[in-house]
């Protein structure tokens, strides 16, 4: 049975500064498997969905070991009262994000959060401190592992006459789909073996000497749940920062493990990309991003399904003028101290353009000064060639005057 928050705690959360203390909604039953940040998103995707849109900051995820609520906090008494009787319609919630949601064999439970509110009080002195409404979710009827089985198995001769033409390669490139421009730009990033083959192979360490570099080992229901939030969260961080890459399947230690992706999966997430980076403000050029596929190896074999993804980042051209990008949510992502971070407060985007524009006042400091420099070498330069001017004048008066003499002289004789 999930282990409800207790009403100490409760008012301890909402006393907590920056937090709105009117209206606050619980949403219980939520599913512990997933990481507070997934969670957070599907909330949001899912209020989104009913028209009611909140920043992700709004949105408090407590986990607990085998149970996970949120608190939604709202500016109004009207707002709390129109998500409640939203989230109490079904055919107004997505069914497939509702189930993936709540925990299995659970129910959604939403209800007043607030201490200050009557209902918390009369709840909490029956026993509970929440008013719950229940919305049924539906039983997952999809065994992922039984799925990823039956693919492998009915594989095609032509993939299988594929896998052979790999293995008899000597080397293969692991960049993918990305463009000449990007792999000269960003190099060639691989997995060193023996016999001086470059290759992504399983269980072994990846080398690379990139900086901006993000691991994620992947696996379970990470493409369908959480994938296309990193999307956005580290896109952003890496258009606000120098660029960078995103690689899913190899884990923080540096581990390739790879990811089961066949050629539908590959095809859907090409255009998960493309979707959630054209919502980008301002706009992201497509040659600003690139979506890889490296295939991973076994000892000599390669792994039909199993891939390393690679996002590919490239900043974009320096602008006049600093630029903050945000996601099609409204939400900004930051590399601060080495640690992306987000979504961010107005204070500390304030902050970020503070900086940013002392950086450019710096640039242009040392630009002038630069030029300032360069003008003084040129001024010298100039009367250096003035004063050779003058030189070379007084020269030929002179050499004018020694000819008329001789002239002169050779007259009177």
């Amino acid at each position: 049975m999930e282990e409800l928050p207790s009403r100490e705690e409760i008012c301890t959360r909402e006393e907590l500064p920056g937090q709105p203390t009117s209206f606050s909604l619980y949403v219980g039953h939520l599913n512990s498997q997933y990481s507070q940040d997934t969670l957070g998103c599907l909330l949001k995707e899912l209020l989104a969905i009913i028209n009611v849109n909140v920043q992700r900051q709004d949105i408090e995820i407590v986990k607990k070991q085998k149970c996970a609520y949120a608190l939604v906090h709202l500016d109004s008494e009207s707002t709390y009262q129109a998500v409640l009787n939203k989230l109490q319609d079904p055919s107004l919630l997505d069914q497939n994000l509702l189930e993936k949601l709540v925990m299995k064999g659970k129910t959604l439970s939403v209800g007043e959060a607030n201490r200050r509110n009557p209902s918390y009080r009369e709840a909490s002195e029956s026993g509970s401190p929440y008013k719950n409404t229940m919305l049924q979710s539906p039983q997952w009827k999809i065994n992922r592992r039984t799925q990823w089985t039956e693919a492998a198995e009915t594989v095609s001769n032509t993939k299988n006459n594929l896998v052979i033409q790999w293995r008899n390669q000597s080397s293969i490139i692991l960049t993918g789909a990305l463009s000449e421009g990007i792999m000269a730009s960003q190099g060639v990033v691989m997995s060193q073996i023996t016999e001086d083959h470059e290759r992504l192979v399983y269980a072994e360490v990846f080398q690379t000497e990139l900086t901006n570099a993000e691991f994620k080992r992947g696996g379970g229901e990470y493409l369908s749940m959480t994938f296309k939030h990193h999307i956005r969260k580290y896109s952003c961080a890496f258009l606000n920062n120098d660029g960078g890459n995103l690689f899913v399947g190899i884990d923080d230690k540096h581990v390739v493990w790879g990811i089961q992706c066949n050629d539908k999966d590959e095809d859907r997430l090409r255009l998960m990309v493309d979707s959630v980076l054209k919502g980008f403000r301002p706009p992201v050029l497509p040659e600003n991003y690139s979506l890889a596929f490296l295939p991973v190896y076994k000892t000599d074999t390669i792994c039909v399904f199993l891939k390393v993804i690679q996002l590919t980042i490239q900043p974009p051209k320096p602008q006049e003028e600093p630029m903050l990008y945000e996601t099609d949510q409204g939400e900004v992502y930051l590399p601060i101290d080495g640690i992306i971070q987000g979504p961010l407060l107005g204070s500390a985007i304030q902050e970020w353009c503070r900086q940013r524009w002392t950086m450019e006042v710096k640039k242009l400091e040392e630009k002038m000064a630069s030029v300032l420099q360069e003008k003084e070498q040129l001024e010298k330069e100039l009367q250096q060639k003035d004063q050779l001017i003058v030189d070379l004048q007084q020269q030929n008066e002179e050499q004018a005057a020694k000819m008329k003499a001789t002239s002169k002289a050779c007259v009177i004789l």
